[in-house]
């Protein structure tokens, strides 16, 4: 199996080609970065193609050239804090792995495992910004905003299975007062019930788990 890697300071290239060399055995090619004519020699030559994303501009690349690439040459990208728009984007385009740039081996061990089965490995901080990104367009601001402060702290303690009484004495308030709270919680939230509210508190990321 070939493995291309790309990225920009020739450093970098040396380390993550030594670093893959250190994961199997693997042929080895290495360039700056990406061109028209450096995609088709990747379609002639490499299985795997390793780009370390060190700018928007590479980023850019990136989606072209995985757009590009025949069907069984695998795509693995290092990039710090990428934006879900992009992962999304990568993806599509047909990247398999989406790791941190400080990568440690066991970790590019995995992604070239992933890139040779064809399945998509990604870091979990990528996976959380695609979930946060995901319930900020089913729910819009105005949306998670409709609850008050303590509304969101009657919330979360019925999602740890408090009833109304427990909740007023946690909250130093009256049961009554704990009961038009959560009256107003399922209101705002459209719920038939308190489980249903805490159901719809996780998915809008009111609660975390």
């Amino acid at each position: 199996m070939q493995v291309l890697v790309i990225a920009a300071p020739l450093s970098r290239r040396s380390m993550l080609a030594e670093m893959v060399r250190s994961t199997g055995q693997f042929r080895i090619a290495t360039s700056p970065g990406i061109s028209l004519e450096r995609v088709f020699q990747i379609q002639i030559a490499a299985d795997v193609v390793l780009v370390d994303v060190d700018g928007q501009e590479l980023a850019s690349a990136v989606l072209r050239m995985a757009a590009e690439l025949p069907d069984g040459v695998g795509v693995i990208v290092l990039a710090d804090n990428p934006e879900p728009r992009w992962v999304m984007q990568s993806v599509k385009a047909g990247v398999n792995a989406i790791l941190p740039r400080a990568v440690a081996p066991d970790e590019l061990s995995l992604a070239i495992q992933a890139a040779e089965a064809g399945l998509v490995l990604l870091h979990p901080t990528s996976v959380q910004r695609l979930e946060q990104n995901f319930v900020h367009e089913q729910y819009p601001d105005d949306a998670v905003e409709a609850l008050t402060s303590r509304e969101r702290e009657v919330l979360g303690l019925v999602s740890d299975g408090l009833g109304n009484k427990e909740i007023a004495a946690r909250l130093n308030i009256s049961e009554h007062t704990a009961k038009f709270h959560i009256s107003s919680i399922l209101g705002k939230l459209g719920a038939a019930s308190r489980a249903e509210a805490v159901s719809q508190g996780i998915r809008r990321g009111l609660i975390t788990v």
